[in-house]
């Protein structure tokens, strides 16, 4: 505690910055971390936690708990972080800390929702690097109440406490504000909480320090280090209060956008040491120990059912006598319930614990049904001494309770039944690097015995750390990846992860892979789960997190790496969220999943009594119309979590037996979530974008996108069984969108509107979407026929793709390489490298992609790559769309020295590169044909001997 034998008071005489434009605070940059006390499937307290952007785990963080006002009550667990203190949240990114927020579903910051807020900050703490020496507490009005609580119950953890415009609560705060840095801040006309309510709690704690009270108004007198606007300042010992001459209530935004507040709050830290003899005492049970003992001790009671709550917590247990250790222990592996019994005079603890305790389930294990508690911010390598107690009324009909406890390596056995005085004690417990240790506790093995057994715990400091210390292993999972899944195949990664120890406590150490999540039914197969280092496979798309543990023979530590998987959506590149080939079954039924359908199943091919009928014919779905008025149709819900904003929709598509002018079918893509009846296709609200399939007469048809009052048509195409292949762009993200057609070059597409190709060939560009349709986005499809045409229809390779998914587009030389490759062949770096040869043909990748031919099959070889014809004229071909390719021609007289004298860079046209006057000509295709005339190898005189060669590379 600073002593300082006098009272300031100061009046602002400097200019005080004024508020700087802030970002709103978006609720979804917070993690969702609320808790479930009670372990009965609801969220008792909601919370939002913001996480520094480069959180190391190796470094540990200030963090602030923050109370809320009445405004931000609720259950949306988002309003806590979006409202007042937009300028908190911007000095915690800067300043790199926490913010933990908890939200009041309702009522006030009682002492028991003040709790539940700390217990929930022991869950941050298990999950991250906390400093525990500087966890700060704020908030603002109705927030007070968790504030000054804090005060009272945590001030010995509490490293500094700011409380903006804070209505009082009944909390004892003089006599805990010893030492305890805390600024007030309030404003003269507040008419909510009053000026006097801050006041008050400034004597309050002036004389529980022994400092004099003051007067208010305070007097002016020569300024303030802080403020420049009639702003009064006071500062006694560890006390400040800035008192605002106006701004009403809500004067947080001005507080809160202060850099001083953040310098003086963060040079605060915490000095609760662990000093030798420090003893806590846990009460281990569903009923609570309230007030000091028979030997007037304090006992830590638990609360509520915490027997079966993962992750509940005790966090800074009082000591024996005064004040609050560091630790906070942790259930980490649940119990299956709790006991009760009565204790008989003389007992241990008799009338100092409560009459109840925690039980394992029936049968446990070390390695299974084992109730757990971490005790974790001890002093690293201290040495503790652990005693358990645990009674019962009864020996379980002969079984006994015969209970095991474990901690590292040592076990230690108690007899619970009618225990009076009995306790397992381990003397020399020491924590790891991390001031960790674990408690196990089930039934000893081979005695009986069916339960384990525990009602109280004393945990004391013995000494320091000797000896060197054991060090956890430390594990790298490596970095996230993405990987794209070719549907119904497989796709290879590798891992490169490592673990490394300081060789204690006994020199070995093992790692081990595990699936920590993953789609359902799903599972990657590792070549070496037990090496760091392995490469994997997946079959399934999805988001996998997968875990590298390692252990050196006492602490096991993890780290997690995130592998998405994503479907192929072809050589146009995205994720595939629908694929049918109608190649698996004949059985049309085989193809329909009305719950939980797979990325190639519909939701729903409507029978064949509306409108015609359906089947699976030679790989292809069919659909005969009967010459009826009946609608028929196929549909699709991909998604009812938030739809896509920019969509592929590619499929093969043939027409027969037009016979009149009139609409055949439509293409619907839009946001719905329940399937349409046969002869619906959703209301404007639902429908995003639509292509009509249009009759024209006997023997054609085309397609058409409209917006409403101008049509967008194809040309006609004949009716036939011969199918055109659809690609179809839709964007609606609010901004123009660009993708790599499938003739390689890239195009833009404006936000609303649509690109539609047939044939590799873009018949319509940017048509803009039907002025009618308001759905926002695209979480569904569906195509519906109404025709009273006797028209065959029939699909093939249907697939959608979300195309916003990319986030760069692929090279054209893979997604050439996808045409031919599979996934695992794309894989393979051998097969993949510019200078690979698949079919050992003498032709390299980079050869077979300049003349688009088949890399893997040694027949198809193609033409030349380049040639002279009779007039002495070289011949060579460019195509625009390897845009990622450059083409070089060089010359030489004598093969020993080379020039360049043509090149064509990323598709552009050939240019000249020297003096000798060359002439470059092409026929404007695409490819095109490339002619290249050099004066040196025609005419009188011509070089007699001149050599060229073609040099292909990529440009990246």
């Amino acid at each position: 505690m600073r002593v300082i034998p006098c009272v300031s008071l100061l009046l602002a005489a400097v200019i005080a910055p004024s508020l700087h434009a802030v970002d709103p605070v978006n609720a979804d940059d917070f993690e969702v971390y609320g808790f479930d006390f009670r372990s009965d499937g609801s969220i008792d307290m909601n919370g939002r936690l913001l996480v520094p952007e480069n959180y190391d785990p190796a470094i540990s963080y200030p963090i602030v708990l923050l109370f809320h006002g009445a405004g931000e009550r609720g259950s949306d667990n988002r309003i806590q972080v979006e409202r007042n203190i937009a300028y908190l949240v911007e000095a915690a990114k800067a300043r790199d800390f926490f913010i933990y927020a908890p939200q009041l579903p309702s009522g006030g910051w009682s002492s028991s929702q003040t709790d539940n807020a700390w217990r929930a900050l022991g869950n941050v703490m298990a999950d991250y690097n906390i400093d525990r020496q500087r966890i700060y507490t704020s908030g603002i009005s109705l927030g007070g109440g968790g504030i000054w609580q804090s005060v009272e119950i945590y001030s010995d953890v509490v490293a500094a406490t700011s409380a903006v415009a804070a209505v009082a609560f009944s909390a004892d705060v003089g006599s805990h504000s010893m030492g305890e840095p805390i600024w007030l801040f309030h404003a003269q006309n507040d008419g909510t909480v009053g000026v006097n309510t801050s006041r008050n709690r400034v004597n309050e704690v002036l004389a529980a320090n022994g400092e004099p009270t003051v007067t208010f108004p305070l007097a002016n007198n020569d300024g303030s280090p802080y403020h420049s606007d009639g702003t009064t300042y006071l500062e006694a010992n560890d006390l400040r209060y800035s008192e605002y001459p106006n701004g009403g209530h809500s004067i947080w935004n001005k507080v809160y956008a202060q850099s001083f507040l953040y310098d003086w709050m963060l040079a605060q830290e915490g000095d609760n040491d662990w000093a030798i003899g420090d003893t806590f005492l846990i009460d281990l049970g569903n009923r609570s120990f309230t007030g000091l003992d028979s030997d007037g001790k304090q006992w830590n009671s638990t609360a509520y059912g915490y027997h079966d709550t993962m992750g509940a917590s005790i966090v800074f247990p009082r000591l024996e006598n005064a004040g609050r250790a560091q630790a906070v222990v942790e259930l980490i592996e649940p119990f299956a319930g709790h006991f009760l019994v009565t204790y008989p005079s003389g007992a241990l603890f008799d009338e100092e614990i409560s009459n109840d305790g925690w039980v394992t389930q029936s049968n446990a294990t070390e390695t299974d049904g084992a109730g757990v508690l971490a005790f974790t911010g001890l002093y690293p390598g201290g040495v503790y001494e652990v005693e358990i107690y645990a009674y019962e009324a009864n020996d379980d009909g002969g079984r006994g309770r015969m209970t095991r406890y474990k901690i590292g390596d040592e076990v230690r056995d108690l007899d619970v039944t009618l225990n009076l005085d009995s306790t397992a004690v381990f003397s020399t417990v020491s924590a790891n690097s991390e001031g960790r240790f674990e408690l196990k506790v089930f039934p000893t093995p081979d005695s009986g015995a069916r339960y384990g057994h525990i009602s109280a715990v004393r945990v004391t400091f013995v000494s320091g750390p000797s000896g060197p210390l054991d060090s956890p292993p430390v594990v790298d999972a490596g970095t996230d990846q993405e990987l794209v899944l070719t549907h119904g195949s497989t796709v290879s990664g590798s891992l490169s992860g490592a673990v490394s120890d300081d060789g204690l406590p006994s020199g070995t150490l093992t790692s081990q892979w595990s699936v920590v999540d993953g789609p359902v039914g799903s599972t990657p197969l590792f070549a070496d789960a037990q090496s760091p280092s392995t490469s994997f496979s997946f079959d399934e798309p999805g988001v996998y997190l997968l875990r590298l543990s390692g252990n050196d023979g006492a602490t096991t530590t993890s780290d997690d790496v995130t592998i998405i998987v994503r479907l192929d959506g072809g050589s146009l590149g995205g994720e595939t969220v629908f694929y049918q080939n109608f190649d698996s079954s004949s059985v049309l039924s085989d193809y329909v999943a009305a719950s939980d359908p797979a990325v190639g199943e519909f939701d729903d091919i409507s029978a064949n009594t509306n409108g015609g009928s359906w089947e699976i014919d030679a790989g292809k779905l069919v659909h005969q119309r009967d010459g009826g008025t009946g609608a028929a149709g196929f549909q699709r819900i991909l998604s009812t979590g938030g739809g896509m904003s920019f969509v592929r929709m590619e499929f093969e598509l043939s027409v027969e037996d037009t016979s009149s002018y009139s609409d055949i079918a439509a293409f619907i893509l839009g946001d719905w979530n329940t399937a349409f009846t046969d002869n619906a296709s959703g209301s404007n609200a639902q429908r995003s974008f639509g292509l009509i399939v249009k009759a024209r007469g006997e023997g054609q048809y085309y397609l058409r996108l409209t917006d409403g009052t101008t049509n967008y048509d194809t040309p006609n195409m004949p009716a036939s069984a011969t199918p055109l292949r659809v690609i179809w762009y839709s964007n609606m993200s609010g901004e123009a969108k660009t993708y790599r057609g499938v003739d390689g070059i890239e195009y833009g597409l404006p936000n609303n509107c649509s690109d539609l190709w047939v044939d590799d060939t873009l018949l319509i560009d940017d048509a803009p979407r039907q002025s009618n349709y308001s759905a926002s986005t695209i979480s569904a499809f569906r195509f519906l026929c109404s025709s009273g045409q006797a028209v065959r229809m029939t699909f093939d390779e249907l697939r959608v793709v979300d195309q916003s998914i990319m986030t760069a587009l692929p090279s054209a030389y893979q997604a050439w390489l996808s045409e031919w490759l599979d996934a695992g062949e794309l894989g393979d770096a051998a097969l993949v490298d510019a200078e690979a040869d698949p079919d050992h043909d003498g032709r390299s990748n980079l050869v077979e992609y300049y003349l688009g031919t088949n890399p893997t099959d040694p027949g198809a070889r193609g033409g030349e790559v380049f040639a002279m014809n009779a007039a002495r004229d070289i011949q060579l071909s460019r195509d625009p769309g390897k845009d990622d390719l450059v083409v070089e021609l060089w010359s030489s007289v004598n093969l020993a020295d080379w020039e360049l004298i043509a090149v064509s860079t990323e598709g552009g046209p050939f240019v000249s590169t020297n003096a000798y006057a060359i002439t470059i000509e092409e026929n404007g295709e695409s490819p095109s044909e490339v002619t290249i005339n050099d004066p040196r190898s025609t005419g009188p005189d011509a070089e007699a001997q001149l050599f060229y060669r073609l040099r292909l590379t990529r440009a990246e």
